[in-house]
């Protein structure tokens, strides 16, 4: 069965149905924000470790604010597993600190990192989520840019979606 690239009505229908919820989250990570904010339940909540603020809707949208300081920020997915009402994404982070984002200057220095995520699903939303990345490697990178950046880049450390 194929889909129209924009389409996401149409994907979150399959999104509660066992075994194609997987799709679902490879397109929303690949940049499908009209499906994104469908596919991610009101009552979102982040299970992560250097969170410190909100959950919701909402917050998922907050986190694109990244591509500010990385508009060449490219995700790839090393591994998807879909299991009952859940999925996993192993993924990679690459871009270019070339953008402006508040009070950030571009600095030119480059991020490359890793990291996993699991998503819980009721029906055909993400009501839950757990993630772990590569906070070492991550500040490696960041290490040449403001301290700002880095703690931007911390707080919202994910695959953009």
């Amino acid at each position: 069965m194929s889909t129209k690239a924009g389409d996401s009505e149409f994907v979150l229908g399959l999104a509660a149905v066992p075994g194609r919820r997987a799709s679902a989250v490879v397109r929303v990570l690949g940049g499908d924000r009209d499906l994104g904010v469908k596919l991610f339940a009101n009552n979102y909540t982040e299970h992560k470790p250097w969170r410190r603020e909100g959950n919701g809707r909402e917050k998922v949208q907050k986190d694109l604010d990244i591509r500010g300081l990385f508009p060449d920020l490219s995700l790839t997915i090393d591994d998807v597993i879909e299991s009952g009402d859940r999925v996993v994404v192993r993924w990679r982070v690459q871009g270019t600190h070339t953008g402006e984002f508040k009070d950030i200057k571009p600095s030119g220095y480059t991020v490359d990192f890793t990291g996993i995520n699991i998503y819980r699903f009721a029906g055909n939303q993400i009501v839950e989520s757990w993630g772990q990345f590569d906070a070492v490697t991550m500040q490696r990178n960041c290490q040449e840019l403001a301290p700002q950046v880095l703690e931007y880049v911390a707080s919202v450390s994910e695959p953009a979606r």
